[in-house]
């Protein structure tokens, strides 16, 4: 079996991280961990299983890690993105939508909106460099760790905000 628990593998392990359009209700995620439990415990590099784990964090985002000492090359990295195709279908969302910023909105819940939305946002100071978002471009495992959560303005984030509040005044940027 290749399924192990994600706070076994290493911070070098690779990771990648698949934000759901929708919040993933908790009817659906029965069925996710089982799909997910199954994926993982064939999936193979080269013949050789790949050490694997998942998580999903704040009902929005599945993490999928994967030790790099067997080295998920193109053909299995393939089949990752392929099974979150239909998984997101089944679920009645998209995994793989790359257009969409996450940021923390109140209660600390995800909303999910798109980079011109999110420099609207900014420009009414909805939206600060102090605000906390999701960089879901983590590579690491160990990133993931440290700062899946941080500050626009420490993420790539900033660069799309028009205004970033820098020691309590307004910096244009």
């Amino acid at each position: 079996m290749a399924l192990v628990p994600i706070e076994e593998l290493p911070d070098h392990s690779r990771v990648w991280i698949f934000p759901s359009t929708v919040p993933i209700e908790e009817s659906e995620r029965g069925r996710l961990a089982r799909d997910l439990a199954a994926f993982l415990e064939t999936w193979a590099a080269h013949g050789s299983n790949i050490s694997a784990a998942w998580s999903i964090v704040d009902d929005r985002f599945i993490v999928i890690a994967a030790d790099e000492s067997a080295s998920p090359s193109g053909c299995s990295i393939d089949r990752l993105f392929r099974f979150m195709r239909s998984a997101g279908e089944a679920a009645g969302t998209d995994f793989l939508d790359s257009t969409s910023i996450y940021y923390r909105g109140e209660g600390d819940e995800p909303v999910r909106t798109d980079r011109v939305s999110f420099q609207r946002l900014a420009e009414t100071g909805a939206v600060t460099g102090e605000s906390e978002v999701y960089d879901t471009l983590s590579e690491s495992l160990g990133d993931f760790r440290r700062a899946f959560v941080k500050r626009a303005a420490d993420s790539w984030h900033g660069q799309l905000l028009s205004r970033l509040e820098v020691g309590g005044s307004r910096l244009e940027v």
